[in-house]
């Protein structure tokens, strides 16, 4: 209801112009007004515990350096199958198609939204979802249209078989010869499965106090579960903080100075020493991390608290849990 007229009076429902992936470069910027830092083109190769494997005190990244947190969270695809709660995944099916022209008649420059009922004779077990976009969505070329197909997988069946008896039935496979078809033909389509799963980090029977795993896509078109859920998450590591503000008027931002009264440079001024360190210990301080520039011998590095346990490398490792799986064998750390 809070969208209606908002953009116009056609429809209360909204899809971000260049499809969904505008949607965490957005949070990207936003996190970046407030402080937020990324590290580039790396990924998690193995997380650092304390001695009672109830806590995460750190992230091995995939360039050898650490990063130390208080608090870590993991998408779905970053943690070792172990973690996954017996009977709790959902098979997910979708088909992505280009057509030709509109499933609607009339104005076909609208976002089409449908929902099809589980039917024997479709072959469908499972409501089907279909969001179609039109070329000013920017998702596809002009005269042409995205189609997406999200269903539930009973038994894991693959995609396509789910959808077939629906895709058969509104779309036409090619642009044939037969002009009475009114039917939008295919250009090129892509079917696909993924899980929806929920997982608990664990090891050995211990909950990590301090890890949160956010779930991945599950069958839902809309995007009001996920923000419930990213609400939680952040309630639960910022409780009594305001869940994403309005960013503000860059006129707006104070820049805190390490030298009370002397002027801070703007981040289009500021220089590299303000951004990061450029030592060589492998440590990086999760609110201290340093984007690294195209080289993998900047680090940000931070002071040894004498009260946090020193790095070992022992033999058999029981306290570095790895979060690939399989490949070569991975540098071993614990703390």
């Amino acid at each position: 209801l809070k969208s209606i007229g908002r953009y116009s009076n056609d429809t209360p429902f909204l899809w971000p112009v260049y499809g969904c992936g505008e949607l965490p470069q957005a949070f990207c910027r936003l996190s970046a007004v407030f402080g937020g830092v990324y590290i580039l083109n790396r990924h998690a190769r193995a997380l650092l515990l304390n001695s009672d494997k109830n806590r995460c005190t750190g992230v091995v990244c995939s360039g050898g350096g650490q990063v130390k947190c208080q608090w870590l969270v993991l998408g779905t695809a970053s943690c070792p199958q172990s973690w996954t709660v017996p009977d709790s995944s959902q098979n997910v099916a979708r088909g992505i198609l280009v057509t030709d022209r509109s499933l609607q008649k009339g104005d076909d420059n609208q976002l089409l939204l449908l929902t099809i009922p589980p039917s024997d004779e479709l072959g469908l077990q499972h409501v089907v979802h279909l969001i179609e976009l039109p070329s000013p969505s920017n998702a596809c070329p002009n005269g042409c249209y995205v189609v997406h197909l999200t269903t539930v997988s009973k038994n894991g069946a693959p995609a396509q078989e789910c959808l077939s008896g629906l895709v058969t039935k509104l779309f036409s496979n090619s642009s044939a010869e037969n002009e009475d078809d009114e039917r939008p033909s295919v250009l090129w389509s892509f079917y696909f499965n993924h899980l929806s799963s929920t997982l608990e980090p664990a090891v050995d029977g211990n909950r990590l106090e301090n890890v949160i795993v956010a779930p991945g896509p599950d069958a839902n078109i809309g995007l009001e579960a996920s923000v419930k859920r990213a609400e939680a998450i952040f309630e639960s590591i910022c409780p009594g903080e305001e869940f994403l503000p309005p960013a503000p008027e860059p006129e707006d931002i104070i820049y805190e100075s390490s030298n009370p009264g002397t002027e801070v440079d703007t981040p289009d001024t500021a220089t590299s020493e303000e951004a990061c360190s450029e030592g060589t210990a492998s440590d990086i301080s999760a609110d201290a991390a340093c984007a690294e520039d195209q080289t993998e011998s900047e680090a940000v590095s931070k002071p040894t608290d004498e009260n946090e346990p020193e790095e070992v490398s022992p033999a058999n490792d029981d306290s570095t849990l790895d979060t690939e799986q399989g490949g070569e064998d991975q540098e071993v750390r614990s703390s």
